[in-house]
């Protein structure tokens, strides 16, 4: 009896062992699979010892590194565990695409590689044995078979249609790593990816965060998931004064006015404006509002000026706009540098820099001198005339312009005269950039202007810098020969009628120095270059032709009329 029952126990575990044999071949045989293409070295890579990448151990050795790639470029590399026995390994994010890498304790020889879902290569040879800081390469191979049936397309659909969201996905396999799409102009993506399910996050700027969950079980179809955005923003308008800036929370936004989103919150709202005091405003801001603004305007900074001169009764210019006639107090004026002008009929304008102070009263006395009946007589071929007592000589030019026989503040022609930055109405004992009045401002040509074109301040009636087109036509329809005259060198310009000017090369000034007298001619015309520069002809013994130069230097003026 006890063998009968021992046979038949023998029976049943012998039938349970082949049942489990079969059910494991079968389960065995439903296995991806995957294998080793190549494992190589890289002895041209040195990222395992260098400083951004090197990674050292315990024992001061650095870490192997090894750069794992497959056949499959939508492959997840991620899903990939490798075992190096007792050595310690890490796999590591970094920006490279479509390549991980493996960290890895030196001495490793051998390593055991497992996926979910594919059947394991266990203790895979090397041929060689890792050494410390040097890269290795290996490339895998996915099974055709295994790529196609196991696939499937994941869509997202993003509405509002809005480019550059940045969608959030992540396996809900354990030690998945979570990977980053982005729309395009359609709010599209897509990425290929094993059956399994998934979670997401989608963020977009001025929008509340989505997140959801998918589930892909059906290969080589794509799944398509539309997600709409809730809209998390105000839509503001900003309002202040004309020029001043706009800031909020300390980055500017806008001059004058600015409209754009704004997200659910509170922001710091400041307006300045130079030479004012800025104001600032609490701003309270709720998703779906669509508000105005107007915003409280800067606050002037102001002192006063007290104006006399000798005689009384002249009229009183600051920056361009007329203040009346000394004597005179100016209140209210925007503290730092303006350029104030006092004249009168029959006497020399004056210009000058002031600097008004907050609270302060700045106090000019001003004496003017009276301007001499009529200038010394050119020794300028051919004079035909004069306008407001300066000589001028007609070149029989094709335009008819008539050109003056001296430079403004000389007396004869040979003379250097007076320098002068271009725009400016006023010699200064420094020529640089921190005084300029004009540097990096944009203007349009400024003959005849009095306010910038010195030419009309100093010599009035019809006298003016020349354009940039006329010095072209004195330089195309003149002949232009290398002299000297009464001591100074220069060139004489003979005009198709014979007549002729004399321009000295007086050379420039900048900082408190005169460079290049004698040697050099720059001439400014009055059309600008840019913000920085205007163009003006210059020369020397060998070349006379048109250039442009910034407007901080000291050159010279030779006026001109119609």
């Amino acid at each position: 009896m006890k063998n009968l029952i021992s046979v038949r126990i023998l029976r049943c575990l012998l039938c349970f062992v082949l049942f489990v044999s079969v059910s494991s071949l079968s389960l065995f045989g439903q296995l991806k699979e995957f294998s080793v293409a190549s494992v190589s070295d890289d002895p041209f890579d040195g990222s395992g010892r260098s400083s951004q990448y090197g990674r050292v151990d315990g024992d001061g050795y650095n870490y192997a590194i090894l750069k794992v790639t497959t056949d499959d470029p939508s492959d997840d590399l991620y899903s990939y565990r490798f075992n190096f026995g007792a050595l310690y390994s890490e796999i590591v994010v970094h920006p490279n695409e479509g390549e991980i890498w493996v960290y890895v304790q030196r001495g490793a020889k051998s390593v055991t590689i497992e996926r979910s879902g594919y059947r394991t290569i266990s203790r895979y040879d090397l041929q060689r044995t890792f050494e410390s800081g040097n890269v290795y390469r290996m490339a895998l191979k996915v099974s055709q078979e295994s790529k196609i049936s196991q696939r499937q397309y994941l869509q997202f659909q993003i509405e509002p249609a809005i480019a550059e969201v940045d969608v959030f996905y992540k396996s809900e396999r354990e030690g998945a790593v979570e990977f980053k799409m982005e729309t395009d102009i359609t709010g599209s993506c897509a990425k290929l990816l094993e059956l399994g399910s998934y979670t997401y996050r989608i963020y977009a700027d001025y929008y509340h965060t989505a997140v959801g969950r998918v589930v892909l079980d059906s290969p080589n179809q794509n799944y398509i998931e539309k997600v709409t955005l809730r809209p998390n923003f105000a839509e503001m308008t900003l309002n202040t004064s004309s020029g001043s800036d706009i800031y909020i929370d300390g980055e500017k936004r806008g001059t004058t006015s600015w409209s754009g989103r704004l997200s659910p919150g509170e922001y710091l709202i400041e307006c300045r404006k130079a030479n004012h005091k800025s104001v600032k405003t609490q701003l309270s801001v709720k998703a779906g509002e669509n508000r105005v603004v107007k915003l409280d305007s800067p606050i002037p900074i102001v002192g006063s000026l007290a104006v006399v001169s000798n005689p009384l009764g002249a009229s009183i210019t600051i920056d361009g706009k007329s203040y009346g006639q000394t004597p005179n107090v100016i209140e209210n004026l925007l503290i730092g540098s303006h350029t104030l002008s006092i004249s009168r009929s029959e006497y020399q304008t004056i210009s000058k820099t002031i600097t008004i102070k907050e609270g302060q009263t700045l106090e000019e006395t001003v004496t003017l001198m009276a301007v001499a009946p009529t200038s010394k007589r050119s020794t300028s071929a051919g004079v035909s005339g004069t306008i407001n007592g300066h000589e001028y000589v007609d070149l029989g030019l094709p335009s008819g312009l008539k050109w003056a026989t001296c430079n403004v503040g000389a007396e004869t022609p040979e003379d250097y005269g007076d320098y002068y930055a271009w725009g400016e109405t006023s010699t200064k004992s420094k020529y640089t950039r921190d005084n300029s009045l004009t540097y990096g401002k944009s203007m349009s040509d400024i003959s005849g202007n009095s306010s910038y074109d010195v030419a009309r301040k100093k010599w009035g009636s019809s006298w003016r810098i020349p354009t940039e087109k006329e010095f072209a036509e004195l330089i195309e329809e003149c002949k232009w020969t290398w002299t000297t005259q009464n001591g100074k060198r220069g060139y004489k310009v003979i005009g198709p009628n014979g007549n002729s000017i004399f321009l000295p090369a007086a050379g420039y000034r900048y900082g408190s120095s005169l460079s290049n007298a004698g040697e050099y001619g720059n001439y400014w015309s009055s059309t600008p270059f840019d913000s920085s520069g205007a163009y003006y002809p210059g020369f020397d013994s060998s070349n006379h032709c048109r250039y442009w130069g910034y407007r901080d230097y000291g050159h010279s003026v030779r006026p001109v009329s119609e």
